[in-house]
């Protein structure tokens, strides 16, 4: 609903567009009291750098304006650097939300990443969840070039894997893919809105989606229930590509088992196991 990254763009028509969001999806939220995590995206609040400038910068000075004055409902653990990236729990679960609007991690903010992942807070919850807009390897056909996935993808995917993180969320690229790599879950969630893409390594026309996950903490267990947000109609698993090659790795669908030696070296089918 925001659907800034455009420098013609004036002030008000962008907290128009603030308005019309705060109106359709955050104010009905509010009154029902209703946990919002967020994480900012390319449009709504770009981090692009050129030249050491932020291009974006009165975009994402507007995007911070609009949610220092909302109230989520979260248990904040560290906010001061809240909305781009932060921390907060709920449920017994961590949630990490780092600032992966841009294809670049700070050295600032991937020195917080790692400190904030050894705090007792993060390593004495139930579960590690982290949430950014980029993915860390590409999934969608359009999406397969650099600049529209995170550069270190491989550094990021260690880190969480050595901390324990159960999950890696992630948008973008607007195509539905609960995959993983090693120990590391990747929901590569859907668009709800405009710009629903193809998968890579699938033949199936791009769809609007929208994802449940249910955990079940005591077994540290969880299920995706995901739904065609046209017809509501549920998604089964195995209408998905088995996995996805990447240029690094390959991702294969969560609920399948990797064969041995396959996390990293694609397969030359990766259709076939």
């Amino acid at each position: 609903m925001i659907a800034g990254q455009k420098a013609s763009l004036t002030k008000s028509q962008i907290e128009s567009m603030w308005a019309a969001f705060d109106l359709k999806i955050a104010a009905p939220l509010r009154r029902h009291q209703i946990p919002l995590g967020l994480t900012i995206g390319n449009h709504d609040g770009s981090g692009a750098i050129k030249d050491q400038t932020l291009i974006f910068q009165a975009e994402r000075n507007l995007a911070q304006a609009y949610w220092q004055h909302q109230h989520q409902f979260l248990n904040f653990v560290d906010r001061a650097n809240f909305p781009f990236y932060y921390s907060f729990q709920q449920n017994k679960i961590f949630f990490l939300v780092w600032d992966a609007s841009t294809s670049q991690i700070s050295p600032q903010q991937l020195e917080w990443i790692e400190q904030t992942l050894q705090t007792p807070a993060a390593q004495q919850a139930t579960a590690r969840i982290v949430l950014g807009h980029l993915p860390l390897y590409p999934v969608a056909k359009t999406k397969n070039k650099p600049g529209e996935y995170l550069e270190q993808g491989n550094k990021l995917r260690s880190l969480l894997t050595e901390n324990h993180v159960l999950m890696y969320i992630s948008g973008h690229h607007h195509a539905y893919y609960p995959g993983k790599v090693d120990n590391l879950e990747m929901l590569h969630a859907g668009a709800l809105g405009q710009g629903a893409r193809e998968l890579i390594n699938s033949q199936l026309s791009p769809r609007q989606t929208i994802t449940i996950i249910d955990l079940d903490l005591a077994k540290s267990t969880f299920i995706y229930t995901t739904y065609d947000a046209t017809t509501w109609q549920k998604i089964a698993l195995e209408e998905l590509p088995a996995s996805i090659p990447t240029k690094n790795v390959t991702i294969w669908r969560h609920d399948l088992k990797i064969p041995d030696g396959k996390s990293i070296d694609t397969p030359k089918n990766s259709n076939n196991f």
